[in-house]
């Protein structure tokens, strides 16, 4: 699978926000699910959900930015 760009813009840089988001999100609601014993089940689920979709976004920033890397020709600024 080729994370190459998404309507010509590099991927990289889009999915990257994916985990940023996602995994600041899923201790909030932890907490929450923590703090809120009568919600407490459907914010593990919640939980669980935004943990999962961090994950696979971090995977996929992962890909896309090794992706990106064989793109960009070497440079010591980049490598540095």
């Amino acid at each position: 699978m080729s994370l190459d760009s998404i309507a010509g813009i590099p991927a990289h840089p889009l999915i990257v926000h994916v985990p940023v988001v996602f995994i600041p999100l899923t201790l909030v609601v932890a907490v929450a699910a923590v703090a809120w014993r009568a919600r407490r089940r459907e914010l593990s689920l919640v939980a669980l959900g935004t943990a999962v979709v961090g994950m696979l976004g971090a995977q996929l920033a992962t890909m896309s930015g090794e992706s990106l890397e064989e793109q960009i020709p070497p440079s010591p600024v980049i490598h540095d």
